[in-house]
């Protein structure tokens, strides 16, 4: 934590007066590597910066490079003084903070590394900043010395690929090719055609593509730009080229995972061809794949895209009190065991004075009349929260949580475990919840409400207060 890494770095400043060289020089690393640290909390503030500023989907505003590593951060060596005895750049880190980091690091006597400089880069990706991240690039090159190396240029690019601008994308792929420092790598083609497919450029994700495979010194070592190819054809809702990739992706011999068939499952979905998702269904059996939530609920979708709304509520009901029969998870959802009986609380923006209030009142009056009147908690093996990355402050998140835990066990919650659930605009685990537990004809409402705006292809963070 930072906080202890400041109290550490004012122990060990002391405590270096006078010692040998060997432990000065030990010293020396570990006050760098607070300034490290203190990085890190630059990049995790930045997602939730972004998270809170921008349009869905959209990056609202966008900051520069103005040539130095300080910004508009003031003097460095108020920030010397200042940043390594608090966590004071929590609340105002992001991108500005890591400029005001490396100038410290400057003032104190550490000359920022690349590794330092990757750091800066992956705020201005987390923060959906590509003029920001061309700017720290040229900046790299013109004002330190540091030349950009492989990763530098793919966090660079994802700024871009996130904020849906695959121009900015090329621009920087091309940069890296002009200077000749750094040769394309997989990576490289990996995030180009990915920032076209989120850009909604399918033309430019194949062209990239086609890029990849003449460049006869990188081959296609992995799925990633198969993979990328099947989302441009699921934005689209092209199911055709999607199955051309497929063959492609077939013949390359790599192997076939359940996210490789969902991809092409979610070209179906957006379409709203319902027999072309249980074709492939039935494929990933005949393969030994198994399906896992992602795959049925593509299905769920896909189903009432095309119009079939009591087979999508089927199974959607069977899920949710049945349990997915797969046997391989998202990484996300690796605490998550079928056949739970799941209360869901979201915590989604709870880093709010008012949201928090609002579910500790629930909490408070509503959940016991539900444990009395219904039993809820002797059914329930697991209590989840969904609180999403970057929304809101960590700090935040974890207050609530633990408000939530101490009540939950107030009111006699004994046989439960805590586990994050997927991100908020995800409705797979929300769907299951809301089947078990709404008593609400208004909340099943907003359940067909947000199901029917996903077969629609509406982005599910728009459908996510509901």
């Amino acid at each position: 934590p930072p906080a202890h890494a400041a109290t550490f770095l004012e122990v060990a400043t002391s405590a270096s007066e006078g010692e040998d060289g060997e432990l000065e020089g030990a010293l020396f690393e570990a006050r760098r590597m607070h300034y490290t640290a203190l990085l890190h909390v630059c990049r995790r503030d930045a997602v939730a910066a972004a998270a809170r500023a921008r349009p869905k989907g959209r990056v609202a505003g966008r900051q520069s490079l103005d040539g130095n590593h300080g910004g508009d951060g003031g003097d460095g060596a108020d920030v010397q003084e200042k940043a390594p005895r608090s966590s004071r750049l929590d609340n105002g880190g992001g991108v500005q903070g890591a400029k005001r980091v490396l100038v410290a690091m400057a003032s104190a006597g550490f000359e920022p590394r690349i590794e330092d400089y990757n750091e800066l880069l992956g705020c201005h990706a987390d923060a959906r900043d590509p003029a920001g991240a061309m700017g720290t690039l040229e900046a790299m090159l013109a004002s330190t010395g540091i030349a950009p190396d492989e990763k530098s240029y793919v966090t660079a690019m994802h700024a871009a690929a996130r904020a849906r601008e695959p121009e900015g994308a090329r621009a920087m792929f091309d940069a890296m090719v002009s200077r000749g420092t750094v040769p394309p790598a997989i990576a490289h083609y990996c995030v180009l055609i990915n920032a076209h497919a989120r850009g909604g450029d399918v033309e430019g994700a194949f062209a990239a593509f086609e890029e990849l495979r003449a460049d006869a010194n990188v081959p296609i070592v992995n799925d990633y730009a198969y993979t990328a190819l099947l989302k441009a054809c699921a934005i689209a809702g092209d199911t055709t080229r999607a199955e051309r990739v497929w063959e492609d992706f077939a013949a390359s011999g790599l192997p076939k995972k359940a996210g490789n068939f969902n991809s092409l499952l979610n070209a179906y979905a957006k379409a709203g061809d319902a027999t072309g998702a249980q074709s492939v269904l039935r494929r990933m059996r005949d393969e030994g794949v198994h399906p896992d939530r992602v795959t049925h609920g593509l299905l769920v979708d896909a189903l009432w895209a095309s119009g079939r709304r009591a087979d999508a509520v089927a199974l959607t009901a069977k899920l949710a009190t049945e349990g997915s029969p797969s046997a391989g998870v998202l990484k996300r959802e690796t605490r998550w065991t079928d056949n739970q009986r799941t209360l869901m609380l979201d915590l989604h923006s709870c880093s709010v004075a008012g949201a928090q209030a609002r579910l500790l009142g629930w909490l408070r009056d509503e959940l016991p009349r539900a444990i009395e009147e219904d039993g809820l908690l002797a059914e329930v093996t697991t209590v989840g929260v969904i609180h999403g990355k970057g929304v809101g402050t960590y700090e935040g998140f974890a207050t609530v949580e633990r408000k939530v835990k101490a009540m939950l066990e107030e009111l006699g919650a004994t046989r439960h475990t805590y586990s994050l659930g997927p991100r908020p605009g995800s409705l797979l685990f929300r769907r299951d919840a809301l089947l078990n537990w709404v008593g609400s004809e208004e909340a099943q409402r907003a359940l067909d409400s947000a199901l029917r705006r996903r077969g629609q292809g509406v982005d599910t963070a728009e459908a996510a207060d509901l």
